[in-house]
């Protein structure tokens, strides 16, 4: 999503828009798993546009909450407050990430779908561009252990 909330502008067929995905998700009991960065875009965060991004932000968080997605975390989504504060308690996926408030990440996800029992781990990349004090150890342990 790279908090985009708007349709994709397309002139056939378009498939933007959280509401036709969030329809979607609730009419075929799917599990919506997103790999992450759904917080900020990759582009710098200019301050006077911060507080309209930020909402943007919650109101995506919000709504992949109430779907019951399985978020992983990626380094935009710690765009707003490096410290991972925005995260406290939205429980990202993350095996291999440390250095984040208490409660912002877990290490693994067990979902049934339709009477599947569904064992869902994410592994972030160690050489991204993480804020200071995000410690990401190397994908393969963490994978293995979890």
């Amino acid at each position: 999503m790279r908090n985009n909330i708007e349709a994709c502008g397309c002139t056939s067929e378009p498939l933007g828009d959280v509401a036709r995905l969030a329809a979607l998700v609730k009419s075929s009991g799917a599990l919506l798993l997103d790999a992450g960065g759904l917080r900020y875009d990759e582009d710098p965060l200019p301050a006077d546009k911060l507080p309209q991004v930020r909402k943007k932000a919650e109101f995506l968080e919000n709504t992949w909450g109430a779907l019951g997605a399985v978020t992983m975390l990626q380094p935009e989504d710690l765009r707003g407050q490096p410290d991972g504060g925005e995260l406290h308690e939205r429980r990202r996926l993350a095996s291999n990430v440390g250095g984040l408030p208490p409660g912002s990440l877990v290490p693994e996800v067990l979902r049934t779908v339709s009477g599947v029992k569904l064992g869902i781990l994410g592994v972030a990349d160690p050489e991204a561009s993480w804020p200071l004090g995000v410690q990401v150890s190397e994908p393969l342990a963490a994978a293995r252990a979890a």
